[in-house]
C-alpha cells in the first residue's frame, strides 16, 4: 500500500510534516521501535513507528533519521507522549535524507495504524483468508492450500499459532542459524531475531510457484501481525504485585523473553532500558530464570558477534537495572542474572572494567608479583591464603605446611613491598579485592 493511502484516511490522524513528493512509495510492513539504531531490524519499505524515547542528546536526531533512510524506510511516524514537543531537528533531517515524515497526536495508539497496515496489506495480496483473520484461520487456511501443517514460532521457540509440538526450540535454532532442517520448510523475516517466522513440515522444494508465493504473503502477514502484537503489549496496562521484571535494551528481544513466562505482559521504555512486566503466576525467581536461560540458549543461534544481556527481579525497576549491568558485564553471548545476586562483592566487582581492575591489582600488588618473579618466591599466594583463613597465623602456616615464623616474614616483605598494613581492615580489604 502507498504512504499516500494512509494519509488521505481521517481516522489515523496522520500530518506530514515533510516528504511530500515521497507519498507514492509502498509500505511494506509497521515496525514501533524506540531504539537510536533500529537497522538491525530493518529491511526496506518499512513505516517506523516511535515515541521518540531515543532523543536524549544532541546529534540524535541526525543519527537516528540518517539510519532508517539508509535503510530504505518508507516513511516515519513519530508521537510526542513521552518527551517535550518534537526535535528542531527532525523536520530539517527527514527532509535532507528524504524520509516522509507523519505527526500524530499525543493521545493515539500506534496500533491503529499498524492494524490499518496489516488489514490493508492482507487485502491487496489476496491471501486465502479473510483481512483480520487470527492466525489459526490463516494457518489453516494455506495448511490446506499445502496439504501440511502450518506453525508460527517465536525466535525462542515459544509457539504462536498452530498445533502444538515439541521441536519448537530445534526448529528456532534452525531458523536463527539458517541450517537447513529435511523435515521442515522454515520460512523467517528479513530479521528472524526478532520476528516470528513459519514452519511448514514437508520440504518445499517440491512446492509450486503458486505455493511457494502463497507461503511469502503469509510470512509478511505474520511479520505485520507481530508488528502488531509489539505494539499491542508496549500499551497494555497489566503488572500485579506479584510481577517479575526483565530488563534489557533490546525492547523486541525483550518482549520475547517475557512471553516465554506469560501472555499477559507489559513493555515499559525509561531511560537507555526497557522493562517487561511479567506475571510470575506462581514462579520462584529461579524457576522463571531457568526458563529463560533456555531460552537464551536458542537465541544465541541468531545473535552473531552481538551480546544479549537480561536482568531479573522480583522487586522492581532499579534492582532489575542492576541485574541487568551485571549481565552485561559477564562473558558469552547472551547472559542473565538475577537481583539475588547483588548481594555479594563479586557482583559489584563484575561491573568495573576489566581494565579499572587490572590497573588497581598492578598498581597494589605489583612490586610483590616482581618480587615474586624476580626471586621465585610465593608471596602472592601467601597473601592469598592468608586472607583465605581471615588473617589466622596457625591456620595459614598449617595450609601452606610453613612454619609460623616463615609466614611472618613472608608477610612483612609483602607490608614493606607495598606500604600496606596487614593489621588494618582497610588494607585487607584493598588486598582481597585486587586478589578477586
Amino acid at each position: 500500500m502507498r504512504l499516500g493511502a494512509l494519509l488521505d484516511d481521517p481516522e489515523l490522524r496522520l500530518r506530514l510534516l515533510a516528504g511530500a513528493e515521497r507519498l507514492d512509495r509502498e509500505v511494506r510492513q509497521t515496525i514501533t521501535t524506540d531504539l537510536l539504531d533500529p537497522s538491525r531490524f530493518l529491511s526496506g519499505g518499512e513505516l517506523v513507528l516511535t515515541g521518540l524515547m531515543w532523543w536524549q542528546h544532541a546529534g540524535d536526531t541526525e543519527r537516528f533519521v540518517a539510519t532508517i533512510a539508509d535503510a530504505g524506510v518508507a516513511g516515519l511516524v513519530v508521537g510526542a507522549a513521552g518527551v517535550d514537543g518534537l526535535p528542531d531537528e527532525l523536520v530539517p533531517a527527514c527532509e535532507r535524507h528524504g524520509v516522509p515524515l507523519f505527526e500524530v497526536p499525543v493521545d493515539f495508539n500506534f496500533a491503529v495504524i499498524t492494524e490499518h497496515v496489516v488489514l490493508a496489506l492482507a487485502a491487496e495480496r489476496r491471501l486465502p483468508f479473510p483481512a483480520g483473520a487470527d492466525l489459526a484461520s490463516g494457518l489453516a487456511a494455506v495448511a490446506a492450500e499445502l496439504g501440511a501443517v502450518c506453525r508460527v514460532l517465536a525466535p525462542t521457540g515459544r509457539l504462536v499459532a498452530g498445533p502444538a509440538t515439541d521441536l519448537g526450540r530445534t526448529l528456532a535454532r534452525h531458523c536463527l542459524s539458517g541450517e537447513p532442517l529435511p523435515t521442515h520448510t522454515l520460512m523467517p523475516s528479513a530479521a528472524p531475531l526478532t520476528s516470528w517466522f513459519v514452519a511448514v513440515d514437508g520440504d518445499g522444494e517440491r512446492w509450486s510457484a503458486s505455493q511457494r508465493r502463497l507461503v511469502e504473503r503469509l510470512v509478511e502477514l505474520v511479520a505485520a501481525q507481530r508488528t502488531a502484537w509489539m505494539s499491542a503489549v508496549s500499551m497494555s496496562g497489566v503488572a500485579g504485585d506479584d510481577a517479575l521484571v526483565l530488563a534489557s535494551p533490546d525492547a523486541d528481544v525483550l518482549a520475547e523473553l517475557a512471553a516465554v513466562l506469560a501472555d499477559d505482559i507489559r513493555l515499559v521504555c525509561l531511560d537507555d532500558l526497557t522493562y517487561a512486566f511479567v506475571p510470575a503466576l506462581g514462579r520462584t525467581l529461579a524457576q522463571a530464570a531457568a526458563e529463560l536461560t533456555d531460552a537464551l540458549r536458542v537465541l544465541t543461534h541468531g545473535l552473531g558477534s552481538a551480546q544479549l544481556a537480561v536482568g531479573l527481579s522480583s522487586e522492581g525497576t532499579p534492582e532489575a537495572a542492576d541485574a541487568y549491568r551485571l549481565a552485561s558485564h559477564r562473558a558469552g553471548s547472551a547472559t542473565l542474572a538475577l537481583d539475588t545476586e547483588l548481594t555479594s562483592h563479586r557482583s559489584l566487582l563484575a561491573v568495573v572494567p576489566d581494565e579499572v581492575r587490572t590497573m588497581f591489582a598492578q598498581r597494589l600488588l605489583g612490586p610483590v608479583y616482581a618480587y615474586d618473579l624476580e626471586h621465585r618466591s610465593s608471596l602472592t599466594e601467601t597473601l592469598r591464603v592468608f586472607l583465605e583463613c581471615n588473617g589466622s597465623w596457625n591456620l595459614t602456616a598449617e595450609r601452606l605446611h610453613v612454619h609460623v615464623n616463615t609466614l611472618r616474614y613472608r608477610l612483612r616483605r609483602v607490608e614493606e613491598l607495598t606500604g600496606r598494613d596487614l593489621g588494618r581492615f582497610a588494607d585487607r580489604v584493598d588486598f582481597w579485592v585486587a586478589l578477586v
